[in-house]
């Protein structure tokens, strides 16, 4: 009823959010069974065949509804209002805790009773009798709470009630007053066990007649019962037999039988009446929650019988006053005897006496006994009676036992059962009787039992789901064990999800241990042992998430079945371990670019940023990576090795991320997809990883760029040979990466001694730096040299692209036409064109140049050029906008070339060659675009009877051909997106013209 409290528990039943009640019920067919005697007549309590009352009861019905008639203030807080509970037939409980809640389903029966004040209360008050029979007859209600509040007051629950001012107030005020004055009236001071008496009425002795009524009461009040009868030498008044049984106090009229006429007898005869009898008992019943009540009740309990006797003589004797009996002086002593659970006595254990009624409720308190070294406590000498006998204490390390000792010194009992000595005291002789009573049995203290569970490795109550052994410990305390006895210990992991033993690779996770003591007991507390248990898990990996409990029991090897603590508790803290659920997720990019592509160099640096969840702060955790290449499934490898990198890291926090850097040659992966695996090792055990080859966060895509050029003079690729000759080189490339800085850096070499031109003695260069804003664009280079020097002789062009001084393409190919150009002479000595040979020279086996993204557009963002390079954009004399007849008239001049025939077919003269070679290089191209590998390129003479229809050819098909773009691409960072190809069909027909004019004007200087 505490009125901030609000009870969520099973087995409370709320009612508009306050206390449902301050009383119970009891169901009958749950209270009584099948020895239901119904209400004793003219009562309303039970009366059972059975000597206890049942050890259960359960509420079914309220009654009354809430009511607010009182404050009550007392030790277990405030109450305010009421709602009494009932069976289903009006038999009541009362609650003796104010301020908690009514129960709702099962209490258990608790050995002690109510005590004698208490049941004087139930007896005077409600329940047992009606409003009516109490005199407030329409007040039931009132009567109930009266009743009530009678109850807490006589069990000292309450110590203030503070009476509402209205009409119901007073009214329960005036029957709380009645029930307080009546509860000491005679009637209820008696155990108010069943009476029977014989009252005998009309009695003529001359005609040996009599009026016989039997009268039962119980509770100090007259009932009807049946009543057996067995009559000796009787009639009734009409010479009939006397009846077997008869109601209760219903009068019959009896007649002595006479004797014989022989007989010298008087005539005697006498009658015994028998009735059950029944003794009132004040139960209480504890509830399963300590939020809610313990309840008292009453009710009537079998107790052997009652039983009167009357008899007289037809002829008086003489008028003699009678002698009295003798009256014997009579007292009694009983010894408790005390026994532990292997039989040994109880030393030092200490009893409270008590006086009790008849139906063994407590009064008064007489005294303490204790026992000796031989387990026996002998009382005093006292009067015949009932006594109850509670154990307080033990002195050594055994569990009290509170179960009432029910001590009867009645004569009856005494002269059965005990032994007679006679004792003078203060000068007179009496009779003493010696009673020996046994007292409970003492069960040795079960273990106490305390554990928590933790990680072995560090203490704590978290641990990691390697792919690996982990080991958890379990610490126990324990205390009352037994000394020189030996304990069986057994611990066992579950799982808190399924409640379930914890099974890995078909084995428990469990760990026993044998330990003791080889001393006796030192105090009562017992021996006190603390031990550990390892429980070893062989594999960790498939606990991430989990919570795992440790249940623990420890068994006296001897005797298991009765020694045995057991702690199996889900929801235990303490015996809780927590096991992470780690994971990874990374992102790679570019180390300089920070976006998804790679540059082929030799010198690539990928930035691994891995964020990870749920690792332990303070640990130290180890990150292996391996790159991969996605095009073949099998990893990266650099000089016959795998690249693979290992990264150490101690979080501060169990949520964050790292990064790690790893460098390698990736010019064997242009134009590959890589991807980079992660693992988390901890203690050497893999923790968790990050493997998907479809995960673009972990994939980098390698480029594949590619240079061509072409070097001519103003387009020319015949020089006049001058002291300052100024060529241009134009170089296209594609597949950069947008935003990054380049250098382009060319030489000029003689193709006679296939060392570099020299002015001066230097070797002739450009050099120049740009930052493409797309991926395909040109860049111009502009060399001058002493062509004086190299009449007659070719000069080709090398090129390479570098970013942060490494190499990301090259073009050096001594036979490429489009590459070189030739310095004219007069000497008439003719110098030849040397044939290719190898280069072991970086990447100078191909020619890494695709013909489909020539895009001669400059897409440079800046364009420094140390010999001042122009920006070329077209052939002044062939101009893309021209029609294939307008290159023809302008650019071919066929009067001047000499033709192949078939029999100066030669070195210098191949004939069938170049229409072959470009037709299967368009092929090439076209088999390739996709795959961006690099094409090797046509090392044969153009002929220009051939290379008319070719061209035109080549032209109409990339008019037809679409505009190609870059192949899709990882997501960049602050990196432009790709522009489609222009001009890709005029750049091509320009350059093969550059080339067959230079072949051109070569021929006509060898004619």
């Amino acid at each position: 009823m505490k009125l901030s409290k609000v009870i969520s528990e099973n087995n409370v039943k709320p009612h508009k959010k306050i206390k449902l009640s301050s009383a119970i019920g009891l169901a009958l067919s749950v209270f009584l069974g099948s020895s239901e005697q119904a209400f004793a007549a003219g009562h309303h309590y039970m009366r059972l065949d059975a000597k206890k009352p049942p050890s259960s009861v359960q509420i079914v019905k309220d009654s009354f509804g809430t009511r607010y008639f009182a404050d009550v203030n007392g030790p277990g807080g405030f109450d305010d209002r009421h709602e009494a509970m009932h069976s289903s037939k009006g038999f009541r409980f009362y609650c003796i805790n104010p301020g908690k809640y009514t129960p709702y389903g099962t209490s258990k029966k608790i050995a002690t009773q109510a005590s004698v004040g208490v049941k004087k209360v139930l007896r005077a008050g409600f329940g047992v009798n009606s409003a009516e029979e109490m005199g407030f007859k329409g007040y039931s209600s009132e009567a109930e709470y009266a009743t009530q509040l009678a109850v807490w007051v006589a069990c000292g629950a309450t110590t203030h009630i503070t009476w509402h001012n209205d009409a119901h107030g007073k009214k329960v005020h005036e029957i709380y007053n009645w029930i307080q004055k009546h509860k000491n009236d005679k009637k209820y001071n008696t155990s108010g066990k069943t009476t029977l008496k014989i009252k005998a009425t009309n009695v003529n002795k001359e005609k040996g007649t009599a009026t016989l009524t039997p009268i039962v009461s119980e509770n100090g009040s007259p009932i009807s019962v049946d009543v057996t009868l067995e009559a000796a030498n009787l009639t009734t008044a009409d010479l009939k037999p006397i009846p077997k049984s008869i109601k209760s106090n219903k009068p019959i009229n009896v007649k002595l039988k006479e004797n014989g006429e022989n007989s010298d007898d008087i005539p005697k005869a006498s009658i015994t009446a028998t009735t059950p009898r029944f003794v009132l008992i004040t139960p209480v019943y504890k509830s399963s929650s300590a939020n809610t009540q313990n309840t008292v009740g009453i009710v009537g309990c079998k107790s052997g019988n009652a039983q009167d006797t009357w008899s007289f003589s037809k002829i008086f004797e003489p008028n003699t006053p009678p002698t009295p009996p003798e009256v014997k002086k009579i007292k009694a002593q009983f010894d408790l005897v005390k026994k532990d659970d292997e039989g040994n006595p109880v030393n030092e254990a200490k009893f409270d006496v008590y006086t009790a009624d008849e139906g063994w409720s407590m009064d008064r308190l007489i005294g303490t006994i204790t026992t000796d070294k031989n387990g026996v406590a002998r009382s005093g000498i006292i009067d015949p009676g009932h006594y109850i006998a509670i154990e307080k204490s033990t002195g050594k390390n055994l569990d009290v036992d509170a179960t009432p000792v029910e001590i009867d010194l009645t004569e009856e009992n005494l002269t059965n059962n005990a032994k007679i000595t006679k004792e003078v005291i203060d000068g007179e002789e009496i009779i003493v009787y010696h009673l020996t009573v046994q007292g409970p049995i003492n069960n040795h203290k079960k273990p106490l039992l305390t554990s928590l569970l933790t990680n072995l490795e560090d203490n704590t109550k978290y641990s990691q789901p390697i792919h690996g052994p982990q080991i958890l410990n379990e610490h126990l305390y324990f205390s009352h064990l037994v000394g020189t006895v030996s304990y069986n210990v057994h611990a066992w992991l579950v799982d808190k999800a399924t409640g379930q033993p914890l099974v890995i690779n078909g084995q428990k996770i469990e760990a026993h241990k044998t330990i003791g003591s080889p001393n006796n007991d030192s105090n009562d507390g017992g021996i006190e042992a603390v031990t550990d248990l390892q429980l070893r898990i062989p594999n960790a990996s498939c606990l991430a998430g989990k919570d795992l409990v440790a249940f623990s029991e420890i068994a006296r090897s001897d005797k298991p079945e009765h020694w045995t603590a057991v702690h199996e508790d889900l929801n235990d803290k303490n015996e809780t371990v927590h096991f992470s659920n780690p994971n990874i997720h990374t992102n790679a990019v570019n180390k300089e670019t920070l976006g998804k592509q790679l540059q082929p160099t030799d010198g690539e640096t990928i930035t691994d940023v891995v964020s990870y969840r749920e690792l332990i702060p303070g640990k130290q955790y180890t990150l292996k990576g391996i790159i991969m290449d996605k095009d073949s499934g099998n990893a990266v490898m650099n000089d016959g090795k795998m690249v693979k990198f290992i990264h150490k890291f101690t979080p501060a926090a169990s949520n964050g991320r790292t990064s790690v850097k790893v460098r390698f040659d990736a010019h064997h992966y242009r134009n590959h997809r890589l991807v980079v695996y992660e693992s988390l090792y901890y203690n050497d055990y893999l923790l968790t990883d990050h493997r998907d080859l479809n995960d673009i966060g972990q994939s980098l895509d390698t480029t594949n760029p590619q240079l061509h050029t072409t070097l001519s003079d103003n387009t020319q690729k015949v020089l006049a040979p001058k002291k300052e000759n100024t060529v241009e080189d134009i170089v296209r490339y594609t597949d950069l990466i947008p935003g990054v800085t380049y250098s382009v850096r060319g030489k000029l070499i003689d193709q006679v001694t296939g060392m570099p031109v020299v002015k001066q003695g230097v070797p002739v260069m450009a050099t120049a730096t740009f930052k493409p804003n797309l991926a395909n664009g040109t860049i111009t280079l502009t060399f001058v040299f002493d062509g004086t020097q190299y009449k007659g002789h070719n000069i080709t062009a090398f090129e390479s692209i570098y970013t942060n001084g490494r190499i990301v393409a090259a073009h050096e190919d001594l036979s490429d036409a489009a590459q070189t150009v030739a310095v004219d002479h007069t000497s008439g000595t003719v110098i030849p064109l040397p044939q290719p040979r190898p280069d072991t020279s970086h990447n100078s086996a191909q020619v890494i140049v695709n013909n489909n993204n020539n895009n001669n557009n400059n897409n440079n963002i800046t364009n420094e050029n140390s010999n001042n390079i122009i920006d070329d954009t077209g052939n002044t004399a062939c101009r893309q906008t021209d029609s294939i007849a307008d290159i023809e008239s302008k650019c071919f001049d066929t009067n001047k070339v000499s033709s192949c025939s078939e029999g100066t077919v030669g070195k210098n003269c191949q004939k069938s060659s170049i229409g072959e070679d470009l037709s299967k290089q368009s092929e090439t191209d076209e088999l390739n675009r996709d795959k961006r590998v690099p094409i090797e390129e046509s090392k044969s003479q153009m002929d220009i009877h051939t290379i008319l229809p070719v061209m035109r050819k080549q032209v109409a098909t990339n008019k037809a051909q679409p505009l190609q773009t870059q192949k899709e691409i990882l997501p960049q960072t602050g990196i432009g997106e790709d522009r489609p190809l222009q001009g890709v069909g005029i750049a091509m027909f320009v350059t093969a013209m550059s080339s067959l004019v230079y072949d051109a004007r070569r021929k006509q200087t060898v004619a």
